[in-house]
């Protein structure tokens, strides 16, 4: 897969003595994590994106393999610089 960039909000939680940070894509909804420090949270949502975006072509395949496109549709598959 080509690279693609993102938007992540970070927001600091907790108190001042132990803020913990969470970081939310802005572009894919459910992609949040959790870290300790902000660039621990960016690590994790960063993994969370890439495991949400395996899962989604992974979905994707598997209606194409099962959902042949109706009479008059076709499919394609494009590469977007992002």
């Amino acid at each position: 897969m080509g690279k693609m960039r993102f938007t992540i909000r970070l927001t600091k939680n907790g108190p001042e003595d132990a803020w913990a940070f969470t970081a939310q894509c802005v572009e894919i909804p459910g992609a949040i994590s959790e870290g300790n420090t902000e660039d621990e949270a960016v690590h994790n949502v960063v993994a969370a994106l890439h495991d949400i975006l395996d899962l989604r072509r992974k979905e994707a395949e598997a209606e194409v393999r099962t959902a042949p496109p109706q009479q008059g549709s076709s499919l394609r598959t494009v590469v977007v610089d992002a």
